[in-house]
């Protein structure tokens, strides 16, 4: 019995120790994994940025835009209507005739942004008419021997303005970089609007002209980004 005993201590000291001894042999044994630095490139698509013109500036929509004018009881002042596209990026055919200094004309409408990210107005360029080093390039329209000197038609141009007001309150006449104007909202359900005015008036402090003129403006460029340049 006593050798049984024993042996049965020595079986199970040796089943112990080579249950250490194997532990100890897993433990001393690594393999190590390594995943190199990864170059992952993002390419910023186009069309993840989409702002365009609206007929309304409560959501974006197309068709006409009938402008309002200033009070007149003269049946020949009158002003274009337009027409917006879908996807528009461009206007064209804004303007009027004119009789008297005083007078406005002016389209109200939207720039709407479709896109996931904020639409921050960063410039506003008043270009030159093509061809010549001036905005405004006035002809005189000679209606019944009406027409107008040089110099009448010049004094007649000069009072003839344009201006893009936002938020009712920021008004650009002029070039212009950060321009302070706040962001047009990414779209949620809706996109995201904002009100834009197109002014084009008379100065009432114009001497009135004796003959006809036709007034013709450079483009105007709205600048939209999707990181802001203002400083305000």
């Amino acid at each position: 019995m006593e050798k049984d005993r024993n042996a049965r201590i020595i079986a199970i000291v040796a089943l112990v120790l080579a249950v250490a001894g194997v532990s100890i042999g897993f433990a001393v044994l690594s393999t190590n994994l390594t995943i190199e630095p990864i170059d992952a490139s993002v390419k910023a698509n186009d069309d993840l940025f989409t702002v365009y013109f609206s007929n309304k500036d409560s959501e974006y929509s197309t068709g006409e835009v009938t402008p309002t004018l200033s009070e007149s009881d003269d049946p020949e002042f009158t002003g274009n209507t337009i027409t917006i596209e879908d996807k528009s990026t461009t206007l064209s055919g804004i303007g009027g005739t004119f009789t008297e200094p005083g007078q406005t004309i002016t389209y109200t409408l939207g720039v709407s942004n479709l896109s996931k990210l904020r639409a921050y107005l960063n410039e506003v360029i008043f270009e030159n008419v093509d061809g010549t080093d001036s905005k405004v390039k006035c002809e005189s329209v000679n209606t019944n021997g009406n027409g107008l000197d040089e110099g009448s038609l010049k004094t007649a141009c000069d009072a003839i303005k344009v201006s893009i007001i936002f938020d009712n309150n920021r008004v650009f006449t002029s070039n212009a970089k950060g321009t302070c104007v706040e962001a047009i909202p990414a779209k949620t359900n809706q996109p995201g609007m904002k009100k834009v005015i197109v002014k084009i008036t008379y100065d009432d402090n114009a001497i009135p002209t004796t003959g006809d003129f036709k007034a013709t403006f450079g483009k105007i460029k709205l600048i939209y980004q999707t990181e802001s340049t203002s400083i305000c």
